[in-house]
């Protein structure tokens, strides 16, 4: 909707004023016009009118004052309204002399309509302009309470938000403004602070489908309704629940989480949308809410939490002089594992020490300084036990008498805690690699040798410093994390990850940091200890790996797909022939074309499995002999498991080993074979009782390709011999006890 622009037209030729007023009408449909024929009465006019006037249109020759001086004595009132000096005295002196007065424009009469039209343009675009400066200075205006407002450290939270509400009601021109408290789980509506008009009041509840927030909580932006009934709103629950003609509102959050909203409201209808400028305010006057809301709560929360650390589970105490207890709370009990208030008592201050000559020092030096800050001393509980105690003294006086007032901490476990640690670095000392341990404020509290020597900064600088000291940003954000991990409790006990680490001079670090936490006490966070190694070399030999890898995967699709392809089309001429004609020489070339098949299996596996070892684990070797030996077709043969060992292994790669050795020892052996697994100080054996393999061929057998039988590939035992080396063992084959093949693998690492 657009509004009125309001002209004030000063001429004293009343037919040319008709002529004008006639014009401007047709080009402008939103005008409307004062008339005054002398500039006195127009500056009284002015003075007086009841709506703003939004520009003066005036001619040049007046009695009494002409149209400058006219000008000159608007300004003095009006400095920014806009003024065109629209004359038929034309000439540059008087132009120069109106734009020097501060005229917004200067139009010189001329014959015909075309001069209307370029009137009609210049109060437009004057009144445009004009207008826009008044929004921006009252927006700034309204912007700069605002903020005085709820910078207003004096005011409490609720006065605050009521001044923040009667402003935000004048500024927009409407009857009442409200903050609400919104539970999503119950849709429970609840007024909280109001301000304007009643008929929105403070402890008004509702539900909220019965109110515009419903909708204010599902916008990302400031919701608005100028016209609730224009909207189509009039039978919905909210509108005869509060007859709100016109609406804007926005949500307010804390902490991402829904809180209520903050809306303004009219019981009757807005003359035009909101503007946006006015939106603006708005979702400014919210955020601040927002934010008040917040700090609230958060003072709620430290109020809550100062009185927490005022009653802190330590021991608070008040003695005399010659030791009588006078007062302790139920911590000093449980520091001194006394049963009683009275067991306590009796026992007395002087008693607990386990140095009598403790408590004289003590005295001698609270007399000298008034006061003794974390002493740790040794005391004797009432039953006997020694422990250690950290207490802080003061001498007070009251009715003429002194008393020693404190609060002591049972520090036994910390004493033992500490002594951990420096274990813990004695430890570090000895060790080869980079050492660290990191306090509970995440400052580096000890580094060895080899840690310094890896980072290149003296030690003394890096003692104090923080991990950012020696990692980039998303190095100590990795840290944090895994840290993390370590204190979650289901944590587990120590994290093993990879950081970068940045000396000071030369290039990164590619380091494997095994971290874990500093032995606690109770809940306490005590720092973590961590230990680094290089593993540049390492990371270098896998990379040279995958590419060996992604060289044979590419010579095993080669060798499959190319291979394979004819070996395909000669098998399925094969089946042909045979249906066509009965010849010995057939089955031969069967079976030789299944022995290829084999052959490409076998390559295939060799060239994609290799020398690769993925991670390792813990296997039990009777778990994966018996898994293996189910995957074999052996309906003759058995399986006897004489171990029950676990070693560390690749759990994949050792499943070929044996599933390549049973389909050797049946292959050799016969179906009736009998198959034994056992275990050596050094490894493992498996053993068959079959023919075994002629001494002179035994240097072979283990070569890919090599085979004795008359079918297979002969790669099976070259899989396992890659699966050995793979590993780092040791395979060596011998003559069983029963005469048959016994391959004996050695070298492995046992996990029992």
């Amino acid at each position: 909707m657009t509004r009125d622009i309001h002209v004030l037209h000063v001429e004293s030729d009343s037919q040319f004023t008709e002529l004008t007023a006639a014009y401007l009408q047709q080009e402008i449909e939103t005008i409307a016009l004062s008339t005054e024929t002398r500039a006195t009465d127009a500056l009284t006019s002015l003075r007086q009118a009841d709506t703003d006037v939004d520009c003066i249109v005036s001619a040049y020759d007046f009695p009494g004052m002409n149209g400058v001086e006219f000008l000159r004595a608007v300004r003095e009132d009006y400095p920014r309204l806009p003024f065109i000096l629209f004359t038929g005295k034309g000439s540059e002196s008087v132009a120069s002399e109106a734009l020097a007065a501060d005229a917004t424009d200067y139009l010189q009469k001329q014959k015909g309509t075309e001069q209307y039209h370029l009137l009609a343009n210049r109060i437009r675009n004057a009144v445009q302009q004009y207008r826009e400066s008044k929004d921006r200075q009252k927006a700034e205006h309204y912007r700069q309470r605002l903020y005085e407002i709820a910078s207003d450290t004096e005011l409490r939270f609720d006065r605050k938000t009521k001044r923040l509400l009667e402003l935000g009601c004048e500024r927009l021109g409407v009857e009442n403004g409200h903050v609400t408290r919104i539970d999503r789980h119950t849709n429970r509506h609840e007024i909280r602070i109001a301000a304007g008009s009643d008929f929105v009041q403070p402890g008004t509840t509702s539900d909220l489908s019965e109110t515009y927030c419903q909708r204010t909580i599902s916008e990302d932006t400031i919701l608005t309704v100028y016209d609730a009934v224009e909207r189509g709103w009039e039978n919905e629950p909210a509108y005869e629940r509060w007859g709100i003609g016109c609406y804007i509102g926005g949500k307010i959050e804390v902490g991402g989480d829904l809180y209520g909203t903050v809306c303004f409201v009219d019981q009757h209808p807005k003359s035009g949308p909101f503007t946006e400028r006015e939106r603006t305010f708005v979702d400014l006057l919210t955020r601040w809410l927002s934010h008040l809301v917040e700090q609230r709560q958060r003072n709620h929360e430290a109020e809550r939490y100062r009185r927490l650390f005022e009653n802190l589970p330590v021991g608070v105490f008040r003695t005399t002089l010659d030791g009588e207890i006078v007062r302790a709370n139920g911590t000093v009990l449980d520091v001194y594992n006394a049963e009683s208030d009275e067991q306590l008592r009796q026992a007395g201050a002087q008693v607990l020490y386990v140095d009598a000559s403790d408590r004289e020092r003590l005295l001698e030096e609270i007399r000298k300084t008034g006061q003794i800050k974390s002493k740790v001393l040794e005391v004797e509980t009432p039953d006997g036990e020694k422990r250690a105690v950290r207490t802080s003294l003061t001498l007070v006086e009251e009715d003429g008498t002194q008393y020693l007032e404190g609060v002591v901490q049972d520090v036994t476990r910390r004493r033992e805690l500490e002594r951990e640690c420096e274990r813990i670095k004695a430890i570090a000392e000895s060790l080869n690699d980079p050492a660290y341990v990191v306090d509970e404020n995440g400052r580096f509290t000890y580094v060895n040798d080899e840690f310094v020597r890896l980072v290149g900064y003296p030690e003394d600088e890096i003692i104090g410093s923080t991990p950012a000291l020696i990692k980039d940003e998303d190095a100590v954000d990795e840290t944090e994390r895994q840290l993390g991990q370590l204190l979650s409790s289901d944590g587990p006990d120590t994290v093993t990850f990879e950081v970068m680490i940045r000396p000071q001079d030369g290039d990164p670090v590619l380091c494997e940091d095994r971290m874990e936490v500093l032995p606690d006490e109770g809940d306490t966070f005590n720092g973590s200890v961590g230990m680094l190694r290089d593993i540049s070399e390492r990371k270098r030999r896998e990379r040279a790996l995958r590419r060996e890898r992604d060289g044979l995967d590419e010579f095993a699709s080669v060798v499959s797909h190319d291979l394979r392809n004819p070996l395909n089309v000669a098998t399925g001429r094969l089946r042909i022939v045979q249906d066509e004609c009965d010849s010995r020489h057939l089955d031969d070339i069967e079976d030789a074309l299944g022995r290829m098949d084999e052959l490409i299996d076998d390559l295939s596996t060799l060239a994609r499995d290799g020398q690769q070892v993925a991670d390792t684990e813990p296997v039990a070797l009777a778990e994966i002999s018996n898994d293996c030996w189910a995957n074999v077709e052996s309906p003759g043969a058995s399986l006897r498991v004489e171990t029950d060992r676990t070693i560390r292994c690749d759990l994949n790669r050792l499943g070929q080993l044996f599933e390549n050795l049973y389909r050797n020892a049946i292959e050799h052996g016969g179906s009736d074979v009998t198959v034994t697994v056992g275990e050596l100080d050094e490894g493992f054996y498996i053993e068959d009782d079959g023919s075994g393999v002629p001494d002179g061929k035994r240097d072979q057998v283990l070569d890919s390709g090599f085979s004795t039988a008359t079918t297979g590939t002969g790669f099976g035992l070259g899989t396992v011999q890659q699966v050995v080396e793979s590993h780092g063992w040791r395979i060596d084959l011998t003559e069983g006890k029963e005469g048959g093949a016994r391959f004996e693998i050695t070298g492995v690492e046992f996990v029992n």
